[in-house]
């Protein structure tokens, strides 16, 4: 078989396998295979994408680039969202969010290997729908058939963080003595329409006591988290310790609810659901008899 059929053999093949083949052309004294005998053309790994405000790994996503042949110059292909509710960045090692691939050409370019595309999902702090956002890519290149040629896009579907509050821990562990304290956080999934308060409290008194994000440093059996609508990516912090007693006891598990008890009036109302905290007391006390002589 001559060089020209393994040629048309091989249109549509990966740019990995091309060059693969193009170098055993090349050992067999057939030539190298030329890059213009396939297609030229940007493969971009995935059509859409799903990410979600709330953040954590939901939040990011990756598709990859790259480029079909060989190009005749050094191709830069620029990465676009069209709405600033998702971020792209193309280099995660740099500080800060790239929008450039940058492919050189030739034997010792890059141009076969794939390159990789982070998208993030920002909470845009209202409260929409599922957003549908598109990532553009535009190529430019001094010379060659690169030069603005077309490439798919990649159509980002966004799930909205909703009304709600992040607790930041289903567990906390502290002693009955009080000297070991635990803490979580709570925060909004969006801004509210105005001030809300919500009212953290103990499933059973006289074993934990509470204290909010306030100045003051007063334990007491339930908070009240007044949190206004300008704050609301601010995590509120809520310490956790035991109430000390004189009775012997297996650890307890106590649920520690959040309520609101003051709407908003619009998305942050009173039933709304807000998960619970359970806080493992360790008992301090042995049970004995001391006699004094």
């Amino acid at each position: 078989m001559g060089s020209r059929a393994v040629r048309r053999g091989l249109r549509g093949a990966p740019a990995a396998a091309l060059a693969a083949v193009s170098a055993l052309l090349v050992v067999l004294g057939l030539g190298a295979l030329d890059a213009r005998a396939q297609t030229d053309g940007v493969t971009v790994s995935t059509a859409s994408l799903t990410v979600t405000e709330l953040g954590g790994a939901a939040a990011e996503a990756t598709y990859t680039v790259v480029l079909a042949t060989d190009p005749t110059a050094d191709v830069t292909i620029t990465v676009d969202s069209d709405d600033s509710a998702v971020l792209v960045d193309t280099d995660s090692v740099m500080e800060g969010d790239q929008a450039t691939l940058t492919f050189t050409h030739g034997s010792g370019g890059n141009w076969a290997t794939a390159q990789t595309v982070t998208v993030r999902a920002v909470n845009d702090r209202n409260i929409d729908s599922e957003q549908d956002v598109a990532i553009s890519h535009t190529a430019t290149a001094a010379s060659g058939p690169y030069n603005g040629i077309t490439i798919e896009s990649v159509e980002v579907d966004v799930t909205d963080a909703g009304a709600g509050f992040v607790v930041s821990k289903a567990t906390v562990a502290v002693s009955e003595d009080g000297t070991t304290t635990d803490s979580y956080t709570i925060t909004y999934k969006s801004r509210p329409a105005s001030r809300v308060r919500v009212t953290v409290a103990t499933s059973e008194s006289g074993a934990i006591e509470l204290d909010g994000p306030d100045s003051n440093t007063v334990y007491t059996q339930s908070e009240l988290i007044n949190i206004p609508r300008s704050d609301w990516k601010t995590p509120q912090t809520i310490n956790v310790r035991g109430i000390p007693d004189s009775i012997d006891k297996d650890a307890r598990s106590i649920t520690i609810s959040h309520t609101v008890t003051q709407s908003d009036g619009n998305s942050y109302t009173a039933d709304l659901t807000i998960d619970t905290v359970t806080a493992t007391v360790t008992d301090d006390d042995t049970a004995g008899v001391t006699i004094s002589e």
